[in-house]
């Protein structure tokens, strides 16, 4: 997804294992007639065809620089949720030079010990998205159950239709999850020692919002991070969860604006 906006200023958007670009559309239109703000959809997510021989995290990081590459992109304010936000950061390591900032919403950041537990075990997470139900009688059945789960119950409306209608797709007389569950669980569980390396001090100004009862960023790892530049900020959410950005549209759009 791509604004087209005549600015030289680019707002680059990252999204969460298993969504899409389009799930943070409101923040597009929120941006669009000051920024260029482009939205990618990773590989097996929303527009994108899906890919399944990839062995590591560097994937996502080289589908951004990939990305940025082909549209010949520099001051880039990067925005990225979930595993697109260490993604995002990632790939600000590999080509500083073309980032002016990074806002990262509750990142994955994995321990050394949960990979390396993973690395004999498995993913616990991954576990779990590889058992997701894919084909479901009608986009109204799905709208119905998922909002059973917890982790959707709280969702903006707007954004729970966005996702429904750019992460389902009609096949047949059924319609199924566009991301297959096999791709979200390889996505889950090929972290590597090599990715944990990239989470240290980052020298390019980086702002991180993360929940108060945190899951995937620790505020160790956050603070460890955002020490490589007085710019850095470091904010956490006593009510949110790690699906802020999709239930607390409001404070997040107030919030990245006091950040751009």
């Amino acid at each position: 997804m791509d604004t087209e906006t005549n600015s030289d200023q680019i707002i680059l958007i990252t999204h969460a294992n298993g969504y899409s670009a389009e799930c943070y559309s409101y923040l597009m239109e929120a941006f669009r007639d000051k920024y260029r703000v482009i939205a990618l959809d990773f590989s097996g997510h929303g527009q994108s065809e899906a890919f399944y021989n990839f062995t590591s995290w560097d994937f996502l990081r080289d589908q951004i620089l990939t990305l940025i590459k082909h549209e010949n992109l520099d001051n880039i304010i990067s925005i990225g949720h979930s595993m697109g936000g260490s993604s995002a950061l990632r790939a600000s390591k590999r080509k500083p030079s073309l980032f002016k900032k990074l806002i990262l919403l509750d990142p994955t950041f994995l321990s050394l010990s949960i990979i390396a537990y993973g690395s004999i075990f498995g993913i616990p997470i991954a576990k779990n998205a590889i058992k997701r139900r894919r084909n479901f009688k009608s986009i109204d059945q799905v709208r119905k159950i998922f909002k059973k789960f917890s982790a959707f119950a709280n969702w903006n409306e707007r954004v729970y239709e966005d996702y429904l209608q750019s992460c389902f797709r009609q096949n047949g007389e059924e319609v199924e999850l566009i991301c297959d569950p096999k791709i979200e669980a390889k996505y889950f569980s090929t972290p590597s020692l090599k990715s944990f390396y990239d989470y240290g001090k980052n020298k390019l100004e980086t702002h991180i919002i993360i929940p108060q009862k945190f899951e995937v960023c620790s505020p160790y790892r956050a603070k460890i991070i955002i020490a490589g530049n007085p710019n850095s900020t470091l904010t956490t959410i006593p009510d949110g969860t790690h699906f802020f950005p999709f239930e607390k549209t409001g404070f997040t759009l107030n919030k990245i604006k006091t950040l751009l």
